[in-house]
């Protein structure tokens, strides 16, 4: 019985840590979709949309090719990279607001992930609460067990 419990100690742990990497990536994607709407806000965008251009950052280039973001139908290191394999951090209107829709989409999939993994957690809990009952019910009777076994002795 300990191993069991010991075992669902460890689900419930490595559940919590995987929460918390999803909640923290939710974070930093809003942040960086924070940082997409600061360069949207700029003027030039709401009077020429189609050519006012800005410049992401490299650490959001970065961030949306490690986690595999995908922009527009594409891998983001292929959308952010140009044919002679260069990082591309200029970019149009439109592009701007297609990053900002990516990391917006992939940041309420973290919150989503975290989110189970909180039900998870929740079932776990329920489970394990049901194994210490039962082994306070079974330390209980076996004592029951004892006393009458002593007292006809």
């Amino acid at each position: 019985m300990q191993g069991f419990m010991g075992a669902v100690t460890d689900r419930g742990n490595k559940l919590f840590d995987e929460m918390r990497e999803k909640t923290k990536l939710s974070r930093d994607a809003q942040d960086f979709s924070n940082e997409v709407d600061k360069l949207l806000a700029d003027p030039a965008f709401r009077e020429k949309p189609e050519s006012a251009t800005a410049t992401i950052s490299t650490e959001l280039r970065d961030f949306m090719i490690k986690n595999g973001i995908a922009i527009d139908g594409k891998s983001a290191k292929d959308f952010l990279t140009n044919s002679d394999g260069d990082p591309v951090l200029r970019l149009v209107g439109v592009q701007l607001k297609q990053v900002k829709s990516a990391l917006d989409s992939f940041g309420a999939r973290s919150t989503d992930i975290a989110q189970q993994g909180n039900l998870e957690i929740q079932k776990i809990t329920t489970t394990y609460n049901f194994l210490v009952t039962g082994c306070n019910s079974l330390t209980t009777l076996t004592g029951d067990l004892n006393k009458a076994i002593y007292s006809k002795l």
